[in-house]
């Protein structure tokens, strides 16, 4: 820091707002999973893709609140592969979303 200068962190609100987006994202990844199971189940076989899901299973798919795209989904053999892209570190007031930064929570279903 320089000289003069003052840190206050992250106002309490700020807070609120970014552990909001982490709820969002875990039960969006939640909720596509369920959703994934059931077409599984009425289909025999997994969507090629989440639009697949709408409206009969999910109202609508659930976009990553951190990118603002839908969650990332790949079959993967007789199961698939879902998941939400976190920022690394907390982000920041005034911090740009950037996709595909990060870590991310992933759902991993073999069959």
């Amino acid at each position: 820091m320089a000289p003069g200068e003052i840190s206050v962190g992250n106002p309490p609100a700020y807070n609120l707002i970014n552990a909001g987006d982490m709820d969002t994202a875990s039960f969006g990844l939640a909720a596509t999973a369920v959703a994934l199971r059931r077409f599984r189940l009425d289909h025999g076989t997994y969507p090629n893709a989440l639009d697949e899901l709408a409206p009969t299973y999910l109202k609508t798919v659930p976009l990553n609140p951190y990118t603002g795209r839908q969650l990332e989904y790949v079959r993967q053999g007789a199961g698939f592969e879902l998941r939400a892209r976190v920022p690394r570190a907390p982000v920041h007031p005034g911090d740009v979303k950037i996709a595909g930064v990060g870590s991310a929570w992933e759902w991993k279903v073999p069959r």
